[in-house]
C-alpha cells in the first residue's frame, strides 16, 4: 500500500468501546465495524478517483469496496460515505433526491 491519498475514520472516547474491528482495505477504502443494538453498524469511508485517473485505477476502487461490503453479515447496517469525487446537479432527478448538486454533473455523478 503507497499511502498517498488515505483515509480515516475518527471515533469519540464514548463510542470506542462499540468498535469490533476495523479493515484497511486500500489506501482509498478503510472499514470499520461498531456494534450497535439491534443491528451493527458497518462504516464504509471512501476517497474515490477523481476523473482523470486510468479505469485501472477505478475499477480497484470498486472492488476495493466490494471487498469492505463482504466485511459485512446480511442483517448489519451498511453505511458509505466520502468523497466521491462525483459532481451532481442541482435539480432532482428520478429517484434521487435534493437540490444540492453544484454545477453540472459529470459522469461520475451519473
Amino acid at each position: 500500500m503507497k499511502n498517498e491519498y488515505g483515509v480515516g475514520i475518527v471515533v469519540s472516547k464514548k463510542h470506542a468501546r462499540s468498535v469490533m474491528g476495523y479493515w484497511p482495505i486500500s489506501d482509498r477504502v478503510i472499514v470499520c465495524k461498531l456494534q450497535g443494538k439491534p443491528f451493527n453498524i458497518v462504516v464504509i469511508q471512501v476517497y474515490a478517483p477523481m476523473s482523470q485517473h486510468s479505469d485501472n485505477e477505478v475499477e480497484k476502487f470498486y472492488a476495493d469496496v466490494e471487498s469492505g461490503i463482504k466485511q459485512a453479515k446480511k442483517e448489519d447496517i451498511i453505511i458509505t460515505m466520502g468523497d466521491l469525487n462525483a459532481r451532481g446537479r442541482k435539480e432532482s432527478s428520478g429517484e434521487v433526491v435534493g437540490k444540492y448538486g453544484k454545477g453540472n454533473r459529470d459522469e461520475r455523478g451519473k
